[in-house]
């Protein structure tokens, strides 16, 4: 988490000049299920590749990460733990940029992998004194209090409702895939910040209408792909509630191009997840690995030569 969060900052800082070809995510439907498509060039970095993963009963991920120099396949890794690193670690470098370096007490709505991974994020940019964890699942919600509380050495609490997980946080991190909103803002404090990474398709929701309107900063991952894909912007969005010219981008943020912040701002950033994203960690995860001899050569698919046969 400590090296994905300052490689996503480059990666958005290239996005916002300009310096990123990624069209939006490509999905193709068939019998029980989907295959998606994710690709991405980096500017200014050594990659270019993409993610492909296919959805039916189970999600299966697998990154292929190729020289943006040459073209050549220089490796091929699972990409379902380097998914949840580098979502939790987006929602870092926004906390980051989009909250005052007092903040500390924090609300987890989810038990799951993103969940923990929002958390790890937060931890290790120094933004966790105590959090509060709903899940429907009281096993769950336990199960990851106690994970935490050990993994991070802080304290991490189970609650019974989303409401005591958010009343009294500075900072609430959402990852479910609700399809009702479970945050209100009604609950929410002034200042507050919110991290909202569950809906990633149309019928999910996360957020009620009213903390849309009260977000005096609404920063995204990708306009294009939010205004496509999650129900948190589609639905206000359709309704008048917002519009995309109220929207910027994590990079406009981190060049200083967004609203200023003021204090007593409610902000929320909304992440869907990109190509960008998983490439720009993928690349990080590559470096690291040869560094480190980890890894298994695969041959001449990965060859130059081999394409030319």
């Amino acid at each position: 988490m400590e090296d994905a969060i300052p490689v996503l900052e480059f990666a958005f800082r290239r996005q916002g000049e300009g310096k990123v070809s990624m069209p939006p995510r490509m999905k193709i439907e068939g019998g029980d299920g989907r295959l998606m498509i994710m690709p991405v060039l980096i500017e200014d970095t050594p990659y270019m590749g993409l993610k492909v993963y296919t959805v039916f009963r189970e999600v299966r991920y697998v990154i292929l990460l190729y020289s943006a120099k040459d073209g050549s396949l220089l490796a091929i890794m699972d990409a379902d733990y380097i998914g949840q690193v580098r979502t939790g670690a987006v929602s870092g470098v926004a906390t980051k940029w989009m909250t005052e370096e007092g903040e500390r007490v924090v609300g987890i709505l989810g038990s799951g992998t993103q969940a923990r991974t929002q958390l790890q994020a937060l931890h290790s940019i120094g933004r966790v004194e105590e959090a509060k964890v709903f899940s429907p699942n009281a096993d769950h919600r336990r199960s990851y209090a106690k994970e935490m509380s050990q993994k991070l050495k802080t304290k991490v609490v189970a609650v019974e409702s989303p409401r005591e997980a958010v009343e009294g946080s500075g900072i609430v991190c959402s990852a479910t895939p609700s399809t009702q909103p479970i945050i209100r803002s009604e609950w929410l404090s002034s200042g507050s910040h919110i991290n909202a990474v569950g809906s990633t398709l149309p019928r999910m929701r996360e957020l009620d209408e009213d903390t849309i309107k009260r977000a005096r900063m609404m920063i995204v991952d990708s306009k294009e792909q939010v205004l496509a894909e999650s129900g948190d912007i589609i639905f206000p969005v359709s309704r008048g509630l917002l519009s995309a010219s109220e929207m910027f981008e994590l990079g406009d943020l981190l060049l200083g191009r967004s609203r200023p912040r003021q204090s007593g701002d409610l902000t929320v950033f909304k992440s869907v997840g990109t190509a960008l994203q998983d490439i720009s960690v993928a690349g990080a995860a590559y470096e690291s690995a040869l560094k480190k001899g980890r890894g298994k050569e695969i041959g001449e698919i990965a060859s130059r030569s081999a394409a030319s046969r």
